[in-house]
């Protein structure tokens, strides 16, 4: 292999895997064919209609038909996940609170409390899978706004004081929507993905696959706090 054919070979990257496989071979000849005998880089035309070529390939499969459709399945998919990941997180933080409880800790208090936040999004997310998705966006809205009420009103309401107050000169202060938006924010993404998703669902990835990927989620959330500090996160 010439220098030539290396330097244009290394120009064809920018070109999808699929294309290349496809037309690599047959590119590079008409390429070679085209070269002086005693060139030994591409001319900077070629260079230019190359990486052209490529990167309007590329954009073609990002923003074409093909590509639409895609991101239609991927932002369904999304729709289904978020109150999915939401419910595990909750559903995992009471567990934590409870084996704390039951080591003796206090922690059945703020393990009911966040059980209780779980609830909601079962609910939504259940709305999604049963293909109800105006019903699921709704649910979603009006528990983020409840949400951001309750964690900004009053903590006792809702989660443990430690999840949603800052500690400043060693007093917990409440109603700080800095505080509180990290809370909060995951709540309202997942509303805005289930209003805009036309059908959530777990297609192309499919249900079997998607309640082994939850199961090993949860697992993992159960797992961690068990594991040692220095890597358990």
């Amino acid at each position: 292999m010439t220098s030539l054919e290396q330097r244009y070979r290394k120009l064809l990257t920018w070109y999808p895997k699929e294309h290349r496989t496809l037309h690599e071979e047959e590119m590079i000849t008409v390429l070679l064919a085209g070269a002086a005998p005693d060139q030994n880089r591409p001319a900077a035309r070629d260079t230019f209609d190359l990486v052209r070529g490529g990167l309007s390939i590329r954009l073609h499969r990002a923003v074409g038909p093909e590509s639409r459709r895609h991101w239609r399945d991927a932002v369904n998919l999304a729709a289904l996940l978020a109150p999915i990941s939401l419910l595990l997180i909750e559903v995992t933080r009471a567990a934590a609170y409870a084996g704390e409880a039951l080591r003796g800790h206090s922690g059945s208090g703020a393990a009911l409390h966040t059980l209780v936040f779980a609830l909601p999004y079962g609910l939504i997310a259940l709305l999604a899978w049963l293909k109800r998705p105006k019903a699921a966006a709704v649910c979603a809205w009006g528990w983020a706004v409840l949400h951001t009420w309750l964690i900004t009103s009053s903590p006792d309401l809702g989660l443990s004081p430690i999840y949603v107050m800052s500690y400043a000169g060693g007093k917990f202060i409440t109603g700080d929507l800095w505080v509180a938006g990290p809370v909060v924010l995951p709540v309202f993404l997942c509303a805005a993905v289930l209003t805009f998703a036309p059908s959530p669902g777990p297609a192309p990835l499919g249900t079997a696959r998607l309640l082994g990927w939850t199961a090993a989620v949860f697992a993992a959330f159960a797992v961690s706090p068990r594991l040692p500090s220095s890597w358990g996160g």
